[in-house]
This record gives C-alpha cells, structure tokens and sequence, in this order.
C-alpha cells in the first residue's frame, strides 16, 4: 500500500512494483503543498488498522489535533496543549490562556488554535504560543471559534453567532468581517481556486472568493451542519449535519440533499 501526501492528509493505492507519485496518479489530497509517497510494505502496517492508547498526562478532553512541522499538536480543555514527534510520548506546552481551545490547524506553515471567548493562539513550532487579538464579540455565546481555514495568504477562522474574522499577516493581526448571519459556525474549508465555504447552524452555508464579502447559499436544509470537506479532485464539496444530513455540492451554487436517500440504506 502506498500513501501519498502530508500532515495526515494521505490518500492510497494498493501498488505492485512502480507506481507515479503525483497527484494525477492519486489525486491531490493537500492543495499547495509539496507531497511525499510513503510505503508500506504489509497492508495491515497502514495507519489506522490497529490502535494503541497512549499516556497524555491530563486527564481534561482533548478537542482537536494535527500534525505539522514533524509535530503533532493537540488542545482541550482549560488551554491545554500538549505535542508529541511520534504520537507517544506527550509533553504539555504552555498556551498562556485558560479558555478551551476548540480546534487547531496547521497550515501556511503556522499552528493556529481557536477556542472560547475569541481566542487565538498561534505558533511555528507547536510549543511557543502567541495569544492574538481577535476582535470577536465575547458577549455573544462566549464568542466560541471552531473553524480555520487557509488559502493564499488569508486565514480565515468562523464561530459563534456568525462571527468571521481574517488575518493576512500569518495570524499576528485579524479583522471582523460581516457574515450577515447570527448562526454558528463550526467548519471552515476552501476549493483550489481560493473560494472559501462556511457551514453552520440553521443549514447555513456561505462562501467568499477573499474571505472578505460572504454570500449565503440555499442548502435545502435547516439542519445543523457541523462538517464540510473536499474531495474528489476538488470537484464535489460535501457538507454533513444532524438527523443524517448530507449535502453534495459540484460547483459551490448548487446543493442536493441526501440524508432522504440515505435514510433508505439505514
């Protein structure tokens, strides 16, 4: 089985002798990024097949974790981050806050954690944090951020009441955008050709070509949307939510409800 790609984003092929290493071959399962084929010689070695628990040394929740910078990073509750370079050993890192932290992200070559009451803490190295000044209304829910995401020099990262904020400097300085919406959001992802998509509560779906002007998209539903994701060579946006909601979408203006057809195989 060969893997192809980076920062846990891999896709496979069952190979025997040579096999092209390249997205034409496997797709592209990281846009913008410099990719590596790895191989396994046993099937059953393939990350995945079998699972280990480890020691974290906390016993509060972990809330996200990726990879990056040959580090994994992971974060919870009370500010809690904790990295590891083989996914064994843990050792704890100092966030300086004690909000939870909801999600964390590795992208443009920086860590970027999210959390409760705005925060957001950013790193190169996964072990020293930078508190930054998010500018998110804290009044509202606890201004709860869950989404990040990245393309072309622009971070964008979504929460609570429709809140969108964006950095251009690598996460040191962020603006308030306007979403025209007070739903949450918890996803935040983007197509090759920079257009990035939020989902959320109430079906909302948005989408802005700069992470800057926002325009809603009819999703079909009223479900909570709580997933978004790309695949299939960047071709078909895909969108998961309550009481078995999916949504498919081929070109990011249109979007067909699944979760009736889905039903019939439960």
């Amino acid at each position: 089985t060969v893997r192809y790609g980076l920062n846990g984003y891999y896709y496979t092929q069952d190979a025997t002798g040579s096999i092209g290493c390249n997205n034409s071959v496997f797709g592209d399962p990281l846009y913008g990024y410099g990719k590596q084929c790895h191989y396994d010689s046993n099937s059953s070695s393939v990350a995945g097949t079998t699972w280990t628990a480890q020691s974290s040394g906390t016993s509060k929740d972990f809330r996200g974790v990726t990879y990056g910078n040959n580090k994994y990073v992971a974060v919870g509750k009370d500010g809690k981050i904790f990295t590891s370079t083989s996914g064994e050993t843990w050792t704890a890192q100092t966030s300086g806050v004690s909000s939870e932290l909801k999600n964390v992200e590795y992208l443009n070559g920086i860590f970027v954690a999210v959390g409760g009451s705005g925060k957001i803490l950013t790193s190169t190295n996964g072990t020293t944090w930078t508190s930054r000044t998010s500018g998110v209304n804290t009044a509202n829910s606890g201004g709860n951020l869950y989404g990040v995401g990245y393309h072309n020099g622009t971070f964008v990262v979504a929460g609570k009441t429709g809140q969108i904020v964006t950095s251009t400097n690598n996460g040191v300085t962020w603006t308030t955008r306007s979403s025209g919406t007070t739903e949450h959001f918890y996803r935040v992802v983007n197509n090759s050709d920079g257009t990035f998509f939020v989902s959320g509560d109430a079906g909302k779906i948005l989408a802005s070509s700069d992470g800057t002007t926002w325009t809603s998209k009819t999703s079909g539903t009223s479900e909570k949307l709580t997933g978004l994701t790309y695949g299939n060579n960047d071709n078909v946006l895909v969108a998961v939510g309550f009481n078995g909601t999916i949504l498919t979408s081929s070109n990011a203006f249109e979007t067909t409800e699944e979760s009736v057809k889905l039903s019939l195989h439960n």
